[in-house]
Parts: structure tokens; C-alpha cells; sequence
């Protein structure tokens, strides 16, 4: 279970680092300035630290009132700053080193060590803010089960009073109503009892059996079985109402639901969006659409009530599966297997998700509750619910669930298909207030900004060889640098492996002519840049507009890495202002893999900074000018000498041009004319575009196009000086007088 928790929560978390330089405590007076102070002293020790109880424990216990009403002041301090240092960077995430062990947060490491010590000793008055802080603000299942503890041990007026409201309210937790339910039998508050014979129709069995107990022993005897058909409760209805709203596509009226013609319930099933002679288009239970061609798919008209009936069976064997999963081993192999099947990878996606509500699940009772089948949206919800021990877990599954299907799509309509306009819808959808907290929430807004701003500066495409080759000779060298950094975003690259990682140089961009244009990235790289010329790179060191380039783990987990120019732009300049790094050690690469695997990104703020041999590398850093700080390291180096890019320059070209043609001419092509070589050089280059797709580029392939690439290049620039000649001779009759005239005045 902890683990179906930890998965829960990693949803509420932003692995994007915050700047936390002017962070102020959150709970005001010396108890919370000291808090704020200690806490960041544990943080620093590090993941070795170990857990030293605060001796305010003990004082809390106390015969002192005052000192135990201060101890107990500073323990709910401890609660809350923990509580938002996981997300305003004050406490680091880390990957754990092991397969899905997910990430870890000093901050709630250590509420959770403090909460459990908390939970085995407080039972004073004093303790009792705290206690209810655990109760009413966590998340965490023990640590709402420690401050239930401590309620339970504290007597009194507000104890009481503290009780009845969890039973007036029904807590979203079930351990915190047992509690409040046996609690408020054993203090017999009669003041309570309709609270306690109204959960006797909760939607959970435990819920109901514990109210069933107290309100026998307050004086009320059961005497009503639970009704599937009464109104919701205000929790659930919002629960509905707010998905609703997260769901992207709306199902029309006349919506039939459609079965794949297998007839296999792991078959693809949905609403039939729409249809014409030869296609067809589906939305399925995971909230995706999908377009067919009719030849290659057929479906049978089905129901969702029967799909209802389907899920509501499911979550009855995977129930009690897991129930007997401690008696049989096998039972709990069954239970994964069959929760697999209600995720969209089957085991591989369903091992990174909470296993008592599915999205096949949220998406059926949403539409079952908005077409009017209240009995089979009840069915579906109170299985789920009394598989959660929280019901503020199952809003936040499925924020996480209905965003990690919006987030993949917008990226891969970004990247893959390049299509921006669904780019920016799904962008758009997942920046609404009803996804806040999501994980990558601020991608999509930022990725909305970027899509929406209008610049025509920035509205660029990516050349053909050929052409770039004749822009090479009007252009300087910093005007191709700046021409070539402009066009990073537009880089798209593919992840071969998984796990893997993408290679900003791997390949070439071609397009739709299946004529290759330039990869921005490895044109830099062939410019041989050194230090000064990263004056003209500077203002790009801080661009964090998104490429056309994504990596991840593994398909089927939820995170995505989006790539930025500026990371580009760094990796650049640390392969060539610095020599290449050491071979990494296994634990490196291990560590590196589930960072990735945990969604980390690179740093928010980059800034240079320098090595003790003066050389330059990119850094973390909380503050400062990037740019400025670049352009200032550039323009201090050495100004750039002549030979170290002689080869690049028109003439160089033109000589390896005519060494080239001479040689061919004398020892293999004597006869054969410099058009017929051309053509055969086109030709080929034609070829490898072609078929590049098909071969997935293998490596004679990989040579065999370069060679053609830098060839390409040479009859280019011998194109332009022969066009320059003939023009040259064109105008010789009329420019040869002129310049005789000018000669003779």
C-alpha cells in the first residue's frame, strides 16, 4: 500500500527546482523562525542522517503547561514547514536506487519519523493542534494514523469537540472514522450519534460496520441497510463534476459505445465519435482517440452499462485476490495481472499507478453519471473508494491519470507531428485551474507561451543542405552561428533505446521531399566553435524556449522530457570549452537512470561557471545573468586565429573541389563529364533520404550520406562561382568602357 501511495503523492510534487534564497517560514513566532532553521540543519546532513527525536517531545508531556503549550507550538511548526519545503526547494528530491522505488524528500522523510515518534507518546492538551494538523492537513496514511493516535489518548472538552466534527464532516480517511466512530462510543457522546447513524450509509464496509457498533452502543439500533440508490455525497459529487471538466473531448449525444469485433474485453472499446464510408473514430475508456480505416477494423455495437458491469467485476476478483494474497502467493501475482488489464500497457504502465481506482474506472462513472446511470456510476465509485484509504487520494489519481494522457499527446503532437494548433489546445487544457498541481502543469503553460507568442523574428524553418550551403557564403561567421542557434528549437531527434537517451547530433532532419535540411546542432559542432565564438551563442544560453525533442525511461511510464534550447546550448559549450568527461561507473548511470526515471529535469537557472584550470562548464546556480556572464567569459579569451577553420572557408572548398575533380577525372571518371558526376553525387544523396526511414540509417548509410553531404557542399560553392563568372562576363562589355572612362578623368 505504501507503495500505491508513494505514486499518489509523486503527483503532488514539481521535481522542478523553486528558487529558495527568499523563503520566509510559514508558521509566524520564535517556534516557527526555529523550525525553519532546524529543519534546513537536517536537510543538510544529508540522506545519512539519522532521525534524533526533538526533546520537545518529552515536554510536551510535562507537568510545565507553558513549556509543554511551547513544545507543542514548535512540533506543529516542524509539521507545516516540512510540509511546504517539499515543493519550494528548501528539501531536494533524490532518486532511490532501486526498480520503482520512486524518489525521496528529506521534508517528508522526517515528518514521517517525527509523526511516528509523535504518534507513540503525545498525550497532552498541548499536543492536540498538532494531532489535528496530522488529521486534517497529511496525506500520508501513517502519519494521519499517528495524529489519530494522539486524538485518541487526549480527553477533555476540545478533544471531544474535535471528534464530532471529523464524524459531522466524514473525513476523507477510514482510519481516522474508525477512530472518531470507536472513540465517540467508548466517551459515549450522545451529541454525536446522528453523525455516527449517518455513516452508517457510507459508501465504505468497514465505515459502515464500525457505525453500526457505536451507534448500538450510544442507544441506536440498526435498523437500515445501505441504499446505493440515495443521493451522493458532496464529496463525490464533486469528484464527478471536477473530472468532467478534465475530460478533453465530450461525447455527443447520439454517442454509441462500440466493442472491437474480437469481441475480447481487452479489446479496444469506446464512443463512437464519428464514421464515414471509409473511416471511422473512437474515443476509449482511456480517454484517447483513435481514427481507423473501416477495410482493416470492425466493431460491434455493445453498451456502456455492459462495460459498467465489466469494470464493476474486475474490481470484485481483484478485491479478492489482494484480500487473499497474504495466504497465496499466487493471488497476488493473479491481482497485478488482472489490474493490468485496466491500464493502457497492461503490468509494464499499471506498476507506476495506484491500484485502487483505474482511469478505464473514473472515465466509465463519468459518463455513466452524465448520461443518468447513477446506480452503475455508484457501483463503479464505491468499489474504488473503499479500495482507497483516503478519498482525497482518488482526486488526485485522477488529476494525475486524465494529465499524464493530455501531457504525452501535447508533447508528441509537438515533437513528432509537429502539429501546433493540437499542441496548443492540449496545452491550454492541462494550464486550466482544475489541473493545479500537476506535475507538469507548468510545462504546458509555458509551452502555451511559447506557441502563442508572436514574433517574426523567431518564426523560422530549417534549409536544405543546398540552400544552407549558399547562405554559408554571404553570411559571417557569428551571422551563422546566430542563424544556426535560432533554429535549435526546430530540432527534432528521436530516442532509439529504452532506456536511452537522445543525441542532439544522431541525425538529420529531412522533409516531406525527403530532401535533407540541416541539423542546427551538428552544423555548430562542424564549425570547430571555440571561446570567442560563443559571444555570438551568449544570448542563447538563455533560451528556454522547447525544442522538437523528447526523451524518456520507458514508453510506458508517464514522465517526458522535454527538451529546452538552452540545454543545447550547454551541451555545446561543454563539449567544446572543456575536454570530454571521464567514463561514467555503473552507479553513475544507474542513478542517472532513475533520475530520468523519476521525471527530474534539468536545472531551472543555468549560469557558467569556472574550473580551477579556467576552463568553462554549465552549472546549477540559484541566481545571476547567465547571459552577460557568458558573453563576459567569451570575450576575455583568445580572438579566434585564421587556420583554425581555414577548411571551412570558400576557398578551401574550392581547392578540395578541384583536387577531387582531378583526381576523379584522371583515375576513375577520365571520360566521364562533370554534369554526369554531379547527377551521380545528387543521386546518391537523393537515395540515402529515401531510404533513411526504411534502414533506420545504418552506419555505411551514416558515412555513405555525409560523404554526399560534403560534397553536395563543394559543387554548391563551384555553382556560385560559376554563376558569379558568367555574370561577371555578362557585364564585362558595359563595365569594361565605364571603367576606361574612369581610368582616363
Amino acid at each position: 500500500m505504501k507503495l500505491l501511495l508513494h505514486a499518489i503523492l509523486l503527483g503532488l510534487t514539481c521535481w522542478l527546482p523553486l528558487l529558495a534564497d527568499n523563503l520566509k517560514p510559514v508558521v509566524d513566532g520564535p517556534e516557527g523562525q526555529r523550525a525553519f532553521t532546524d529543519l534546513a540543519a537536517i536537510y543538510a546532513k544529508g540522506p545519512s542522517a539519522t532521525f534524533e527525536a526533538p526533546m520537545e517531545l518529552t515536554d510536551l508531556n510535562g507537568s510545565d503547561a507553558e513549556k509543554a503549550q511551547n513544545a507543542g507550538a514548535y512540533i506543529l511548526a516542524l509539521f507545516d514547514q516540512s510540509w511546504a519545503d517539499e515543493t519550494n526547494g528548501r528539501a531536494a528530491w533524490r532518486a532511490l536506487p532501486f526498480w520503482g522505488g520512486g524518489s525521496d524528500n528529506p521534508a517528508r522523510t522526517y515528518r514521517g519519523q517525527l509523526a511516528d515518534a509523535f504518534g507513540k507518546s503525545a498525550s497532552s492538551l498541548a499536543a492536540l493542534p498538532a494531532a489535528l494538523w496530522l488529521i486534517e492537513h497529511d496525506l500520508v496514511e501513517d502519519n494521519i494514523g499517528s495524529g489519530g493516535q494522539v486524538l485518541s489518548r487526549i480527553h477533555g472538552a476540545d478533544a471531544d469537540a474535535a471528534i464530532g466534527t471529523i464524524l459531522q464532516e466524514q473525513h476523507p480517511s477510514q482510519q481516522v472514522l474508525i477512530m472518531a466512530l470507536n472513540e465517540a462510543a467508548a466517551r459515549h457522546l450522545l451529541k454525536d450519534k446522528n453523525s455516527v447513524v449517518a455513516l452508517e450509509q457510507s459508501y465504505r464496509s468497514a465505515v459502515r460496520d464500525a457505525a453500526q457498533k457505536a451507534a448500538l452502543q450510544l442507544g441506536e439500533p440498526h435498523t437500515q441497510e445501505y441504499d446505493r440508490s440515495a443521493p451522493f455525497s458532496p464529496r463525490m459529487v464533486e469528484f464527478l463534476k471536477t473530472n468532467s471538466e478534465r475530460l478533453l473531448t465530450p461525447v455527443p449525444e447520439k454517442a454509441t459505445w462500440q466493442q472491437e469485433e474480437a469481441g475480447s474485453s481487452e479489446q479496444l472499446q469506446g464512443w463512437m465519435l464519428e464514421q464515414s464510408s471509409f473511416t471511422f473514430s473512437m474515443l476509449d475508456w482511456f480517454a484517447q482517440e483513435h481514427h481507423f480505416l473501416k477495410y482493416f477494423n470492425h466493431c460491434r455495437p455493445s453498451s456502456l452499462q455492459t462495460a459498467a458491469e465489466d469494470l464493476i467485476a474486475r474490481r470484485a476478483e481483484i478485491v479478492a485476490l489482494q484480500a487473499s494474497a497474504k495466504d497465496n502467493e499466487g493471488d497476488s501475482q493473479k491481482a497485478r495481472e488482472k489490474l493490468g488489464t485496466l491500464s493502457r500497457y497492461g503490468t509494464l504502465s499499471s506498476q507506476f499507478e495506484p491500484g485502487f481506482i483505474s482511469l478505464p474506472e473514473i472515465t466509465a462513472a463519468i459518463w455513466c453519471w452524465q448520461r443518468g446511470d447513477l446506480y452503475h456510476c455508484r457501483r463503479i465509485l464505491d468499489a474504488c473508494y473503499s479500495s482507497a484509504d483516503d478519498d482525497r487520494w482518488l482526486d488526485l489519481a485522477a488529476r494525475d491519470y486524465l494529465g499524464n494522457i493530455y501531457h504525452q499527446e501535447m508533447v508528441e503532437e509537438f515533437c513528432d507531428d509537429e502539429d501546433d494548433a493540437t499542441t496548443l489546445r492540449l496545452a491550454n487544457h492541462l494550464s486550466k485551474p482544475i489541473f493545479d498541481g500537476y506535475n507538469y502543469q507548468d510545462r504546458a503553460k509555458e509551452l502555451a507561451a511559447q506557441l502563442t507568442h508572436k514574433d517574426n523574428q523567431n518564426d523560422v524553418s530549417l534549409p536544405s543542405l543546398p540552400v544552407w550551403s549558399v547562405l554559408q557564403f554571404f553570411l559571417t561567421r557569428d551571422q551563422q552561428i546566430t542563424y544556426l542557434a535560432k533554429r535549435l528549437k526546430l530540432l527534432h531527434t528521436e530516442q532509439d533505446m529504452q532506456p536511452g537517451d537522445v543525441y542532439y547530433d544522431s541525425s538529420m532532419p529531412y522533409n516531406l521531399t525527403a530532401i535533407y535540411c540541416i541539423n542546427p546542432y551538428l552544423e555548430l559542432k562542424r564549425m570547430g566553435l571555440v571561446n570567442h565564438d560563443f559571444v555570438a551563442l551568449a544570448p542563447f544560453t538563455a533560451d528556454r524556449d522547447y525544442m522538437r525533442t523528447y526523451s524518456y525511461f520507458r514508453d510506458f511510464h508517464p514522465s517526458r522530457n522535454l527538451h529546452r534550447v538552452c540545454w543545447a546550448v550547454q551541451k555545446l559549450v561543454n563539449e567544446t570549452a572543456i575536454p570530454p568527461a571521464p567514463p561514467q561507473t555503473f552507479d553513475q548511470v544507474i542513478n542517472q537512470t532513475m533520475k530520468e526515471l523519476n521525471g527530474a529535469v534539468m536545472p531551472k537557472n543555468e549560469i557558467l561557471s569556472r574550473a580551477s584550470d579556467g576552463s568553462v562548464y554549465f552549472t546549477a546556480k540559484p541566481d545571476g545573468d547567465v547571459v552577460q556572464e557568458f558573453r563576459s567569459w567569451a570575450q576575455a579569451q583568445p580572438a579566434r586565429g585564421f587556420w583554425a577553420s581555414w577548411w571551412q572557408t570558400p576557398t578551401a572548398l574550392l581547392i578540395s573541389f578541384l583536387i577531387l575533380r582531378g583526381y576523379l577525372k584522371r583515375h576513375l571518371f577520365n571520360k566521364l563529364p562533370l554534369k554526369s558526376l554531379i547527377f551521380i553525387f545528387f543521386l546518391i544523396s537523393v537515395m540515402t533520404s529515401i531510404f533513411y526511414p526504411y534502414f533506420g540509417k545504418p552506419a555505411f548509410l551514416n558515412d555513405l550520406s555525409d560523404l554526399t553531404n560534403e560534397v553536395a557542399k563543394i559543387f554548391c560553392w563551384v555553382f556560385v562561382v560559376r554563376i558569379a563568372l558568367r555574370i561577371y562576363r555578362a557585364l564585362q562589355p558595359i563595365v569594361s568602357p565605364l571603367i576606361g572612362k574612369t581610368r582616363q578623368a
